[in-house]
């Protein structure tokens, strides 16, 4: 299995990827420490990164989940610019980076679809 999986660490905005190079991207417990507009740069980027008819999901902390209060005020403490976003934000975001069939996988997941 580990030859399947491609682990890439650092800084998300500065890393060059390859385009059309993966079949998945999974963007865990990240997007609710940006702001809208990094995360769709961010968005942009990987969409760019992944081949057609591929997935990109999201594991994210969203207003929609119970505590959300409490989790804003830590995102604000440790980020610049970080936040909730409800699913329709990130459906939102998504679509404007061109991912479409956006659904809700639970009160957490986000997957999208590279058309």
């Amino acid at each position: 299995m580990e030859k399947q999986i491609t682990i890439l660490a650092g800084d998300l905005f500065a890393a060059n990827f390859e385009n059309n190079r993966f079949d998945i991207a999974l963007l865990g417990n990240i997007t609710h420490f940006l702001s809208k507009e990094e995360n769709l740069h961010l968005f942009r980027k990987v969409f760019a990164t992944l081949m057609k008819g591929v997935i990109i999901a999201l594991n994210c902390h969203r207003k929609e989940s119970s505590g959300q209060e409490v989790a804003d005020c830590w995102f604000y403490a440790v980020s610049k610019s970080g936040t909730s976003y409800s699913f329709a934000e990130y459906q939102k975001l998504l679509e404007q980076a061109g991912f479409s069939r956006v659904e809700e996988m639970s009160i957490r997941p986000i997957k999208a679809i590279k058309p």
